[in-house]
């Protein structure tokens, strides 16, 4: 409904106004409230998509104030103004009903000089989240850290909005700088893009925070094929982090300029640009940088089909990772693992990599991952002699792929079209696209079991074969 306040149609046309009109009925609800928690409701109306206790109390309480946030947003659940969602005991939920918030912000209009204020402060307290998140989603807790933001992904959206509106630009870079890794691991490649071309073009004055928009920006746009654009973007975030002598920020630039060169095919290029962010990273004392530089110059000597030097390099990878390294890496780390062992002829082996690395992509939700590991997986399953099979995981591949509007490097392109020509001299290309056709329309949870299955499900525990 364009007005969610119209009158309503049903019930006695001689009923009490409250009974015959929605906005009676809750102009009615929030007569009854007290100064308290009227105050409350209406402050609630700056959250998108929900809160939890700990941003509600940050929020809605400003300094000289004493009341007890948690008891008064019990009151209003008992009043049925505010909904509460169990999402893992003890962990609650909270929200306002669309139209109720739509209520709650007029009424939040109407107090001087709140509606400002409050939403200021939300998006003061969403910047401590991203920053937070930042630092997570290189460690450990990048899962719980991508999950939060999932349920997080309409504040993070208000706050982001609300920064660019009021020209707080740097406050806006902040939060997208620190959150992007999500919207690549979670497949929101061209939304991130689209809020961080927005912030680019409004400027930001903190050159520490524009270099790490500028690697944000370079990321998806290189996942999603623009390499011009990612280009542009690193070496614009280098020339920063280089004016700043921050090493660490130098070696990551570094590495995506690496990387756009492995993508474009200049190999010695991208050689003497990943040996010196590994350089950077070893003056900067910073392991996850050296962590993915030694993982992209393993993908280096997979794309000069030197299978020997890229297992050992992602072994290496993976050592100086650690298990607190983030498990992105270490899936990819199974990637390249697979990919040399395939190359050594060891599909049995490639196998066993391959289906960690799917488990290890599927519990993060990474769309780029996910797609590069079952295209992998195909190949795999083609050596290992199950051709139609083989052929349907290439559907999957594509139905992955096409999601996120990504593509693959261009060892992997290689790699792909020998094996839809060998694919088609053995089943016929009417059968091949039957099978492609056949993967391309599982459901995605349908679609990862069935992969898992073809991956040599009895095999032994993968690290027996690292």
């Amino acid at each position: 409904m364009d007005d969610q306040f119209q009158l309503l149609t049903q019930g006695s046309r001689v009923a009490q106004p409250r009974h015959r009109s929605l906005r009676a009925v809750v102009d009615w609800s929030y007569d009854l409230l007290d100064q308290e928690e009227q105050r409350i409701f209406s402050r609630l109306a700056v959250f998108a998509g929900g809160f939890d206790m700990d941003a509600a109390a940050a929020v809605c309480t400003e300094r000289g104030e004493c009341h007890d946030v948690g008891d008064t947003l019990a009151r209003l659940i008992d009043k049925s103004l505010v909904v509460v969602n169990a999402t893992a005991a003890p962990i609650y939920r909270y929200r306002l009903l669309e139209t109720l918030r739509t209520y709650a912000s007029t009424r939040l209009e109407e107090r001087s000089g709140e509606t400002a204020r409050m939403r200021r402060r939300h998006t003061e307290y969403f910047l401590g989240v991203a920053k937070e998140a930042g630092l997570g989603l290189r460690g450990a807790e990048q899962p719980a850290w991508l999950d939060r933001l999932t349920v997080e992904h309409d504040n993070i959206r208000a706050a982001l909005e609300t920064a660019l509106s009021t020209c707080d630009v740097d406050t806006a870079a902040g939060i997208a700088g620190s959150v992007y890794p999500f919207w690549d691991l979670r497949g929101h490649y061209t939304e991130g893009r689209r809020w961080l071309a927005r912030i680019l073009t409004a400027g930001a004055d903190d050159p520490r925070v524009r270099a790490q928009v500028l690697m944000g920006a370079a990321t998806l746009s290189i996942v999603q094929g623009d390499v011009a654009e990612a280009v542009t973007a690193c070496e614009q975030a280098a020339r920063l982090s280089e004016a700043g002598q921050d090493h660490a920020r130098l070696s990551h630039a570094l590495q995506y300029l690496g990387l756009i060169r492995i993508f474009t095919e200049q190999l010695d290029e991208a050689e003497r640009l990943l040996s010196a962010s590994l350089r950077h990273a070893d003056a900067a004392d910073a392991e996850w940088e050296r962590g993915w530089a030694l993982l992209l110059m393993s993908v280096l000597a997979m794309s000069r089909w030197d299978f020997d030097q890229a297992g050992d390099l992602a072994r290496q990878a993976e050592a100086t990772l650690g298990h607190e390294g983030d498990p992105e890496a270490r899936a990819f780390v199974r990637v390249l693992l697979g990919f040399a062992a395939l190359g050594q002829d060891d599909a049995a082996k490639a196998a066993v990599h391959v289906a960690e690395a799917l488990r290890r992509f599927s519990t993060l939700g990474g769309l780029w991952g996910l797609s590069i590991t079952t295209v992998l997986a195909a190949f795999v399953v083609r050596a290992l002699g199950r051709h139609r099979e083989a052929a349907g995981l290439l559907g999957v591949a594509e139905a992955l792929r096409e999601t996120a509007g990504t593509t693959l490097p261009p060892f992997v392109e290689a790699w792909l079209d020998d094996t839809l020509t060998g694919l088609t001299a053995v089943l016929g290309p009417a059968a091949l696209r039957s099978a492609r056709t056949s993967g391309r329309t599982l459901p995605r949870a349908a679609a990862l079991t069935y992969t898992l299955r073809q991956l040599a499900p009895d095999a032994d525990d993968v690290e027996r074969h690292g």
